[in-house]
């Protein structure tokens, strides 16, 4: 889906403690009105540190979703529920081996004694053309009630996924694991990590975050777009050598 760049008015004082309370703001702005706009206000997000397992596993009733910016710890979080809760088996759509401590299966059987995962294809086009032959199995019986399915990179197979968590709930336990929900009609779980930041060497997001926003007020600035700086003034204050 094509982005735009949107400025509006706002003052400068509530601006700037609402960056300080939501370090992407941006996004919050667009999970917010994305809620409101699929009727989704009564649906509240419920944020976990990365590594919780113990509070992801509360979550976990139906159909779950995993949210989380990149490097969150969103996948590391369902690898420590993986391993620490043997009374369930999961089955996992493992798209980039992330989870090869667990033995590698083809078919789904509800036969499957212990915990495993499907290796996806690398290709994206291949793997978007293999799922729906897995979707569309899940949705095909009732699993045992211990079975959950996680789908990783789930924004790959949107719409089967979102087929899976308005149906499958009858059918099986599943999480989506992904960087933003898919829908909001089923429980959403935010992966946080509050240790991240530009002092960590093992995560260069926040600082590319930095460097895109700068460019961008540059490019801004260059073709002369003024009115896209009262909602930054900070940055343009720099920017123009204030």
């Amino acid at each position: 889906m094509k982005r735009k760049i949107v400025g509006f008015r706002i003052e400068e004082e509530i601006w700037r403690r609402f960056k300080i309370k939501y370090q992407n703001a941006s996004l919050i702005l667009r999970e917010w009105i994305i809620r409101d706009l699929e009727g989704s206000n009564k649906e509240k997000i419920k944020e976990i540190k990365a590594g919780d397992w113990q509070a992801l596993k509360a979550c976990l009733d139906s159909c779950l979703q995993v949210v989380g910016d990149v490097g969150a710890g969103k996948t590391l979080t369902v690898k420590e529920l993986i391993k620490n809760s043997k009374e369930f088996i999961f089955i996992v759509f493992d798209s980039h081996n992330e989870y090869s401590f667990l033995p590698k299966i083809e078919m789904i059987t509800s036969d499957i004694s212990s915990s495993a995962r499907i290796e996806m294809p690398k290709e994206v086009s291949a793997s978007k053309g293999l799922f729906p032959v897995y979707s569309n199995q899940i949705l095909s019986r009732k699993w045992p009630n211990n079975f959950v399915f996680v789908i990783e990179e789930a924004h790959r197979y949107k719409k089967e996924v979102k087929l899976l968590l308005s149906e499958a709930r009858k059918f099986a336990k599943i999480i989506v694991v992904n960087q933003e929900p898919i829908a909001y009609f089923t429980p959403i779980v935010k992966v946080v990590n509050s240790e991240v930041g530009l002092n960590n060497k093992n995560d260069s997001t926040p600082l590319l975050t930095t460097l895109t926003t700068l460019t961008t007020f540059r490019h801004a600035e260059a073709v002369g777009d003024t009115g896209f700086f009262p909602l930054f003034p900070a940055f343009s204050r720099i920017l123009r050598g204030v």
